[in-house]
């Protein structure tokens, strides 16, 4: 049964957990950030470095949540959007689609770089902290 204009229940139930879960990364992310880690108020690199040794772990499962998840979710959500829109404006649900979609795909890319990076700088203190 089609219960939206153009798109199934099923489409709207799974884009609106995916909306809800976009929400509460947000949510969750923020406050580890912003006054957990404080990663942004670090700008000496030494400092930065030792705050990347100190958060290795937790930072490595926030970006995944925050950046990898993110991103999958995103394009998800995406595609539910589309599916939903597409009837009333097509080209502007298309275009919305392919933006959504690069987006996802930059978070995730970014999100697995940064924890990549960071695994390299954590090792490489472990050997040569000036070089880290």
């Amino acid at each position: 049964m089609n219960t939206s204009a153009s798109g199934t229940g099923q489409q709207d139930k799974v884009g609106g957990l995916a909306a809800l879960y976009l929400g509460a990364a947000y949510v969750v992310a923020m406050p580890f950030f912003l006054v957990f880690v404080r990663y942004m108020d670090v700008v000496d690199p030494v400092e930065k470095v030792n705050a990347l040794i100190a958060n290795h772990d937790s930072m490595r499962i926030m970006n995944l949540i925050t950046y990898v998840v993110f991103g999958i979710v995103l394009a998800v959500l995406a595609l539910s959007l589309h599916a939903r829109l597409r009837r009333g404006a097509p080209a502007l649900s298309q275009a919305a689609t392919v933006v959504g979609c690069i987006w996802a795909a930059m978070l995730v890319a970014s999100g697995l770089t940064f924890n990549a990076g960071m695994a390299a700088v954590v090792d490489l203190h472990a050997t040569s902290p000036a070089q880290a």
